[in-house]
């Protein structure tokens, strides 16, 4: 690490890594216990990504380890990668829990034409799934025989 370059470009790599395992939270301590069990578990596969990568470094030129600052830089590297997939994984189960706590409604927007014009209505039935399994819904969302005056619900399977 000769240059400011060389150090900036590592700071940079850094702080990425850093920021990348931020996670965030509505007090300072749930995101500073939320940053240290992120950094925890990922240093071990950083660590042993780093190693493989060196030792095959080291093959390819015939023995010759590199520098510590780019010894450095791999890891940071391997630790934003797992970071950015770890974060990817979280979310969707933060969003996957949110979806079972909120009721689903199954509605559709028909345009039927009428003896008085054109009008649009919607069909359906709101319903809450009972588990977290993946439930299939289907209807009849025709108005071939609709009244404006009466209610058309679809069915729900």
């Amino acid at each position: 690490m000769q240059t400011f370059r060389e150090r900036f470009t590592l700071f940079l790599t850094a702080a990425a890594y850093l920021l990348f395992h931020l996670r965030l939270g509505p007090s300072a301590e749930s995101i500073v216990t939320g940053t240290a069990a992120q950094l925890l578990t990922t240093v071990p596969y950083c660590i042993g990504f780093t190693w493989i990568l060196v030792v095959i470094i080291r093959f390819l030129h015939k023995g010759k380890r590199p520098a510590w600052d780019r010894i450095a830089r791999i890891f940071f590297t391997i630790g934003i990668l797992f970071a950015f997939y770890f974060a990817l994984y979280e979310r969707n189960e933060r969003v996957l829990q949110e979806q079972e706590k909120q009721p689903v409604s199954v509605r559709k927007t028909v345009t039927a034409s009428t003896a008085n014009g054109t009008e649009r209505f919607q069909l359906g039935l709101p319903f809450q799934t009972a588990s977290s399994s993946y439930q299939t819904v289907s209807g009849d969302y025709s108005a071939r025989h609709y009244h404006p005056t009466q209610t058309v619900y679809s069915s729900v399977l």
